[in-house]
């Protein structure tokens, strides 16, 4: 269920992001590390966002988990240990209610 989320959201963003990342490559090549890295970097804050979103399920996110999740944007490394920790903890909620309905 998370997989196919992310997934979707990261289809849904590259539709959007994709052609402005290839006309900027064509204008400018010299920076086409740079583009890359960062259209990377914003597909890991989505994937974390989402995860972050459902890690909380079926309630909002809560102040101190939002702080966290703002602290990965400000410090993008400190996603390589958010994105597993929200994954565990989206697992954990979703469990009650996927299992349910399957």
């Amino acid at each position: 269920f998370l997989r196919k989320k992310i997934g979707t959201a990261l289809l849904y963003s590259s539709i959007l992001s994709i052609p402005l990342s290839i006309v900027l490559s064509v204008y400018f090549p010299e920076n086409l590390n740079v583009l890359i890295g960062i259209q990377g970097l914003g597909y890991l804050f989505l994937a974390t966002t989402v995860l972050a979103k459902y890690s909380a399920y079926p309630r909002e996110m809560s102040v101190p988990q939002g702080l966290i999740f703002g602290l990965c944007l400000w410090f993008p490394p400190i996603i390589i240990v958010m994105i597993p920790l929200y994954y565990k903890q989206a697992i954990k909620r979703l469990n009650a209610y996927l299992v349910n309905t399957m």
